[in-house]
């Protein structure tokens, strides 16, 4: 699992970095191919387990809606050097984000909802911190949703069991009676193998994504190669007329999909 968590996020990294490459060009006009979401964000331990969770940023499809606040990632350079991509890890969630972070653990996850409403009351930085990082595990489990329904409630199940697993955990520890010791973790033990199946159908879903994503990416690096000229003289018109390049948040007019 360990390998497959690696070559996951290794196949991220390279979507992400193509995506953002090719999203920095123009391209003449040419089908757009839609592109699938980036993979989940991992869960950690704990009865508030998935409030740790990675912090990398799904790669959003072609022409997606953003999320609310999701226009503050850039900001003008003041040097004149153009515009600088702002990291979404070091933004603060904007009460938008939090509102609608809230709104889908209520209806997805209420158990985490509990305790994010407990921590808000009782430790509002680390509440705004955890909304931090929830919103990208949020914006995955959406697409996730969007484009397979059963790999959805496979990962929601696998986050309600995650929460189980710890709180089985800890009855063990704290138990004396050597049956009841017993019973508690043959109980665990079948947890923890219905967790692992939810996990392998979730993440076999998230590198289909992955996969669509790469051919995605190829097919459109293959079409720009098609239409290079076109391209070169377009910005050659551009750039005389002193035409100022599209904000980075913008996708290319290429990716807008056809209506």
């Amino acid at each position: 699992m360990r390998n497959i968590f690696v070559l996951l996020i290794g196949l991220a990294a390279l979507v992400a970095a193509a995506g953002s490459a090719l999203a920095q060009n123009e391209k003449a006009p040419a089908p757009p191919v839609q592109s699938a979401p980036a993979p989940p964000a991992a869960a950690t331990s704990g009865s508030t387990a998935i409030l740790a969770a990675e912090t990398t940023a799904p790669t959003p499809s072609p022409g997606a809606k953003r999320r609310p606040g999701e226009g503050d990632r850039d900001r003008d350079d003041r040097h004149g050097t153009g515009r600088t991509r702002v990291p979404p890890i070091f933004r603060d969630a904007t009460d938008e984000e939090i509102a609608d972070i809230m709104a889908f653990t209520g209806q997805y996850l209420p158990w985490l909802r509990t305790d994010l409403e407990k921590m808000r009351q009782g430790d509002p930085d680390r509440f705004r911190q955890t909304c931090r990082r929830l919103r990208f595990e949020v914006a995955q489990l959406r697409a996730l949703k969007e484009r397979d329904a059963a790999a959805f409630q496979k990962a929601i199940e696998e986050r309600q069991l995650r929460t189980r697993s710890q709180d089985l955990a800890a009855k063990i520890r704290a138990a004396t009676d050597p049956k009841e010791k017993e019973g508690l973790t043959n109980e665990l033990r079948q947890v923890l193998a219905r967790m692992f199946d939810a996990e392998m159908v979730t993440r076999e879903a998230h590198l289909r994504g992955l996969e669509e994503r790469l051919e995605s990416l190829r097919k459109e690096l293959k079409d720009r190669a098609t239409h290079r000229q076109e391209i070169i003289d377009r910005r050659l018109d551009e750039t005389l007329k002193g035409s100022p390049d599209p904000p980075p948040t913008s996708p290319p007019p290429e990716a807008q999909p056809k209506k």
